[in-house]
């Protein structure tokens, strides 16, 4: 008989999830989830809340007892929930009235991977931001490449890509990748590249030349979402 982490393990497998994506996005402790799974011993409801709240689409009901169906109708979620759904040209974004986003010292973490594995360690700050899709974070930004669009010293909010088979080509992302054993993180427009198995990265600044690499060199990577720039420092 299904219990709540079977069910559970259907969301995640239905979502092209994996256990350390649900940990960073719902905020839970490290290992918990694969602990849980492990063990069989459930989880408790603080967590259960969390990953509620991080995957709005879950129907509660079906994760707590398996009855109905496993995802809201989205008009039951838009008449129910704080969420506001908008149909964009591609996917539909979901728009939340008010969320509080954690600010993070890029510089201290030193990539995307591990800021994301001791992810409160390096929180410097919240932002409170209104009416904006969900986001996972946001960093201060270094470098010209994307120079006037990004200055050094901006502020980006990004959410994490969980599946780049699904990623919107063309937009600007965050990403960490390694070639030859170095690690790179570049804000850069990804797009399709003419090499097979290749993206291309693209600085809107013309003085910085595209750059193609691997997909499989890819070792995160996030959605820039919004930036914000101080004007003045006074």
């Amino acid at each position: 008989m299904e219990n709540i982490l079977d069910r559970l393990s259907s969301y995640i497998k239905n979502k092209g999830l994996n256990n350390n994506m649900v940990t960073v996005q719902a905020g839970l402790s490290n290992g918990l989830l694969g602990n849980a799974f492990k063990s069989g011993r459930g989880l408790n409801s603080d967590s259960i809340e969390k990953i509620l709240n991080a995957y709005p689409d879950i129907n509660s009901e079906w994760l707590l007892t398996g009855k109905g169906s496993m995802l809201k109708d989205a008009s039951l979620m838009e008449a129910n929930s704080n969420i506001q759904y908008v149909r964009t040209s591609k996917v539909v974004e979901k728009k939340i009235k008010s969320q509080e986003i954690p600010l993070y010292d890029l510089d201290a973490s030193a990539g995307l991977n591990l800021l994301f594995s001791n992810r409160n360690q390096y929180i410097i700050d919240t932002i409170r931001v209104p009416h904006i899709v969900r986001c996972d974070g946001a960093l201060s930004v270094t470098g010209d490449s994307m120079y006037p669009l990004l200055a050094s010293g901006d502020i980006v909010l990004f959410r994490l890509i969980n599946n780049m088979e699904y990623m919107p080509f063309g937009d600007i992302f965050i990403l960490s990748y390694e070639v030859g054993g170095d690690e790179h993180l570049v804000v850069k427009y990804v797009q399709r590249s003419d090499k097979e198995g290749y993206i291309r990265l693209v600085s809107h600044n013309p003085a910085h030349s595209p750059l193609d690499i691997p997909i499989s060199s890819v070792t995160s990577i996030a959605l820039v979402v919004a930036s914000i720039r101080y004007h003045s420092m006074i």
